[in-house]
């Protein structure tokens, strides 16, 4: 406590100021010049809120009702840091100061969220990346050929579909390239540039053979020949005439 002093003007001493000291109670008189000693209070008792971090449920009402404090609200919440069961977060925070019997509220993790993932076979490819995303997964898209998948659109996926996976989760999207083989079309009569453009937009290289005095030459035979089906990156060969 708090010495202060303090000296009466009137009235009798009160019960032991024949030491110089006092211990006198609200209203006494007291001789002049004795000491009064005055208790403060320093209000109600206050607890230390313990850590519950990484602790079970029971772990923490155990720890709790030991710190004179009791449980309040208990939450569980997906967290893919923390053990399913075991507590991430609390309030009031640790070592916080607080009254007898107060409620102390902790979240406990339920692990890492789990999510079904559907089937994306032969649909969009741009439309299942999108859709991944937004829920959480990390993908990836890898392009293969197919003579049966339109261009775009989702070959196979891995892990397989139509389980449930931790978001998170890593996916690879195979999609179409479109088809491995392509038919040689028909560019005779076309000038070079022109017939040129059009083989390597089916991703077929071109090599040139010219003959003749003429200065506008047209294709005048291709090999492999019209019509002919090649794999995309074939070479051809083209005469100019």
């Amino acid at each position: 406590g708090h010495l202060r002093r303090r000296r009466a003007a009137t009235g009798s001493a009160a019960t032991g100021a024949h030491d110089g000291r006092c211990d006198a109670a609200g209203g006494d008189r007291v001789a002049e010049g004795v000491t009064v000693y005055l208790i403060v209070s320093q209000g109600k008792e206050r607890y230390t809120v313990p850590s519950l971090s990484g602790l079970t449920p029971d772990e923490a009402t155990k720890l709790i009702q030991d710190s004179n404090l009791k449980v309040g609200a208990v939450t569980e919440r997906f967290s893919p840091d923390v053990e399913k069961g075991r507590i991430f977060s609390q309030e009031p925070a640790a070592s916080a100061r607080v009254m007898r019997d107060s409620l102390v509220n902790f979240i406990v993790s339920k692990g890492t969220e789990e999510i079904l993932v559907k089937s994306y076979l032969g649909q969009s490819g741009e439309q299942a990346l999108n859709e991944l995303n937004a829920l959480g997964f990390d993908v990836d898209v890898k392009y293969q050929f197919s003579e049966t998948v339109p261009l775009g659109a989702v070959i196979s996926q891995a892990p397989i579909e139509n389980q449930a996976l931790p978001k998170g989760s890593a996916i690879v999207l195979y999609l179409s390239q479109g088809t491995e083989y392509v038919f040689i079309p028909n560019v005779l009569s076309l000038g070079g540039d022109q017939a040129r453009k059009i083989l390597n937009d089916l991703e077929l290289k071109v090599e040139i053979r010219e003959i003749g005095s003429r200065k506008s030459k047209v294709v005048t035979a291709v090999n492999p020949k019209v019509g002919e089906r090649v794999k995309r990156g074939s070479t051809g060969t083209m005469t100019l005439s």
